[in-house]
């Protein structure tokens, strides 16, 4: 059934695919220097703003100039201005599921706890899709609660960076296909209107990490080097 959706995806022929995935919200444009330092990329961002974005404590929402087949659009994203990106907010207690994808200055891919290609990981976000509401894993109740928040090394090819931003707005698209297809309902002859419900009903989170997981992790580092250090003293 995917591949059919993929051959499908390779005509000009459905502009709804390019209407479903390039965002026309009314949030900032912003393109991003992937060679820059996680802060220097923040900063970029708050400039945008005309707000202290720590003041916030919450997820911020932008767009990032993306190709689509042969037309040129956005993608939504969003990064975290809440704890502990900013010490003043609180610890949040809302649940969400974080599909973890990392990539390294060789171009490799970590998908969750799977090493992969770039070109095979929009079959990794169809599948997270189809395990929404499974009560076997540790899986997510509600697709409003999945978040693909990317991570990279320094150093990182900024194609490789934008190829995977890419994967995951494909695979989101294959998937939502795939659940139309599923009732007999064709997504190319979908509205405005019903591609916005679409959206509601199957949303797409990408958060683009610039650091927050290093900040989660680094009291557990120094936890566990303090521990080293007494261990080596006796």
């Amino acid at each position: 059934m995917i591949t059919a959706i993929m051959l499908l995806g390779c005509s000009d022929n459905c502009i709804t695919r390019y209407a479903f995935s390039n965002s026309t919200e009314d949030i900032p444009i912003i393109p991003i220097d992937f060679s820059e330092s996680e802060e220097a990329i923040r900063h970029r961002i708050e400039d945008q703003f005309a707000e202290e974005l720590c003041e916030k404590c919450d997820w911020v929402e932008f767009k990032l100039p993306m190709k689509f087949g042969d037309r040129e659009g956005h993608l939504k994203v969003k990064t975290d201005y809440g704890y502990p990106i900013c010490e003043n907010c609180g610890v949040p207690i809302k649940l969400n599921y974080n599909f973890r994808i990392s990539i390294n200055k060789h171009d490799m891919v970590l998908a969750k706890t799977r090493i992969t290609s770039v070109d095979s990981l929009s079959f990794e976000i169809v599948e997270y899709f189809q395990n929404v509401g499974n009560p076997l894993g540790h899986y997510p109740e509600r697709f409003n609660q999945v978040i693909f928040s990317l991570a990279w090394d320094k150093g990182t090819n900024e194609r490789t960076i934008m190829n995977v931003l890419r994967e995951i707005s494909e695979g989101h698209l294959e998937f939502v296909e795939s659940m139309l297809m599923r009732d007999g309902d064709d997504f190319c002859s979908k509205s405005s209107s019903e591609l916005n419900s679409l959206k509601d009903e199957y949303p797409l989170n990408i958060e683009l990490d610039l650091g927050k997981q290093d900040k989660i992790y680094a009291p557990l580092r120094e936890k566990s080097e303090r521990m080293k250090e007494l261990e080596n003293k006796e």
